[in-house]
């Protein structure tokens, strides 16, 4: 077994150094489980709670400029492609639990071949949802028929490598937008807003699903019964169960 790479330690620190005097905010830790593929949706969150405070810096103002919204847009899909990062790294917890290879990648990372690419993860995440027994469609979780989809793929056009709105400019000097691009970014973020908690949720109860079978190793009986309930249960009939057993302070109601 290869030995993890070493990081090599700065010299000297003159922008990350720790503070000794206790002074405003503190020093942070970060990476201290040694696995930030498990973070990956605390991280998600708070690239969304970002976005969020600038959005409401955004309309408190009576002004605003026009290039304030590109900060805000880029925090939303960042946090939106760890949300579906961290959800496939759920599915590969339970493909193992529930021997299911099908649910495991190894492509988190890479989005599927592109990069930060959002749409080439959709496939394996409805097999994740449908896996314990949520339903993937977007009316049952509240939404227009379609349209958890169309809004990932929508986002995925206009900025399908995370650059869209970082630069506005690609490698080759080229616009990334067309010239006079109008959209509403208070519209946009309202839009979100629900997706992102949404997932939010899901990765809360990918967790506790992932938990409970791992409780139930000890018990074959109990597993296949877990597994057939994932594969034929109705998702309004998983959601009634959730909530009545487990209770999950979730700010969108999983299927």
């Amino acid at each position: 077994m290869s030995k993890p790479k070493r990081i090599p330690k700065p010299p000297h620190r003159h922008l990350f150094k720790i503070s000794a005097n206790g002074s405003k905010g503190g020093n942070v830790v970060l990476n201290w489980r040694g696995n930030p593929v498990s973070d990956l949706a605390l991280i998600a969150e708070k690239y969304h709670c970002a976005a969020k405070i600038l959005m409401k810096d955004f309309t408190s103002r009576r002004g605003y400029n026009d290039l304030s919204s590109l900060p805000i847009v880029f925090l939303y899909r960042h946090s939106l492609e760890l949300y579906l990062k961290a959800i496939l790294a759920a599915g590969n917890k339970l493909a193992i639990a529930l021997n299911r290879p099908d649910l495991y990648t190894d492509n988190i990372f890479d989005g599927h071949g592109h990069g930060h690419g959002l749409v080439g993860h959709l496939e394996l995440l409805k097999k994740v949802f449908v896996a314990v027994g949520w339903n993937w469609d977007s009316s049952a979780l509240g939404f227009d028929p379609g349209f958890l989809e169309r809004a990932v793929k929508e986002f995925e056009e206009f900025d399908p490598q995370s650059h869209t709105f970082r630069y506005l400019i690609d490698k080759k000097r080229r616009p990334t937008v067309e010239r006079h691009f109008m959209f509403s970014p208070v519209q946009f973020s309202q839009t979100l807003d629900p997706i992102l908690s949404l997932f939010s949720g899901a990765c809360m109860g990918l967790a506790v699903e992932f938990e409970e079978l791992m409780e139930g190793m000890g018990n074959p009986e109990r597993i296949t019964m877990r597994r057939t309930t994932a594969q034929s249960s109705h998702a309004g009939d998983r959601a009634k169960k959730h909530q009545q057993t487990r209770k999950l302070s979730v700010s969108t109601q999983l299927p």
